[in-house]
Order: C-alpha cells, then structure tokens, then sequence
C-alpha cells in the first residue's frame, strides 16, 4: 500500500506505474493522477501535441515532413538530446571549464584546485587566486597585540600538560 502524493488516498502498489529510478521502484503518483496529468498536459499543448504526432507519424511511414515541423522536433531536441548524451558520457575526457570566483575569468578546470566542496571536485577559486590568498593570509602585519597573544598561546600550551595531571 502507497499513498499517491497528488490524490493523498492510499491504493494499492499495482496502482502505480513502474519507476526504475525511484527506491520503491513505482512513480509517487498514481495512475489516475498520471492520466488527469498528462491529459491536462496535451489540452493546454494541443497543436504541439498534433504537430509531433503528424511527424512522427510520417517518420515512420517515410512521407516527407514540412520544414518547420522537421526543425521543431528532428533539428533541436535530437541535437540538444545528442550533446548532452555525449557530454555525459565522455565528461571526464572534455575539459569543459568553469569560472573563477575571485578574478571572474574563464578558466580550463585543470586550473583549479581538488576541493570536496564541490560537485565537480574542483575549487571554486582558480589556483593562482588560491595562493595569492594564501600568501596574503599569511602576511600579517606583526604588532604587539599579536605578539602578545602568540606568547601567551604558547605560555597555555606549555603549562597545559602539567594542568591535566
């Protein structure tokens, strides 16, 4: 028994279409929503709907098909559809590239830095960018504040081992 999360009655699993990518393996919602859904879908879309249905139609029956037609459905989505399709499978071989977050450029991603952070597990900031950071960082200007606090952080750290016994 499932719950359709459109409908919110429980039906039984059998009530569901099959979903592969979900962890139950059936869609969240059932058959009947499925159907209003997509049936809402193709009234507002109508002559959308019509015109990939006439060329698919003549696709498969090898009738010629209008130019604008062809060009909606055969020129754009299959190319789109190819290129991400290739760009998915050979993603590790193409270095696509990113932006860096501190100079703005466009950088290959060998550029970058390994970071977990990240989803494609670069940093966010090109390497050049990272170590003028790092040395900037470094750099502190000495002042008697922090050579005081260095003394006395090294003081605790020093009087802390005979503290714990």
């Amino acid at each position: 028994m499932k719950v359709c999360s459109k409908c919110g009655i429980v039906k039984p699993k059998a009530d569901f279409y099959c979903d592969r990518a979900r962890a139950e393996g059936i869609r969240h919602e059932c058959k009947e929503c499925t159907k209003a859904k997509w049936a809402a879908y193709q009234e507002a879309n109508r002559e959308r709907e019509a015109a990939r249905s006439r060329y698919n139609y003549a696709r498969k029956t090898g009738q010629p098909v209008d130019e604008a037609t062809r060009i909606d459905f055969d020129g754009t989505l299959r190319k789109r559809k190819a290129l991400w399709r290739f760009a998915r499978k050979h993603a590790l071989r193409i270095d696509l590239g990113k932006h860096c977050t501190k100079c703005g450029e466009w950088k290959p991603r060998l550029q970058f830095t390994k970071g977990r952070q990240t989803k494609d597990g670069r940093r966010s900031a090109c390497a050049t960018c990272s170590a003028k950071e790092a040395v900037a960082r470094s750099a502190v200007p000495v002042t008697a504040a922090s050579i005081a606090h260095g003394l006395i952080q090294s003081r605790q750290a020093r009087l802390r081992p005979a503290m714990e016994v």
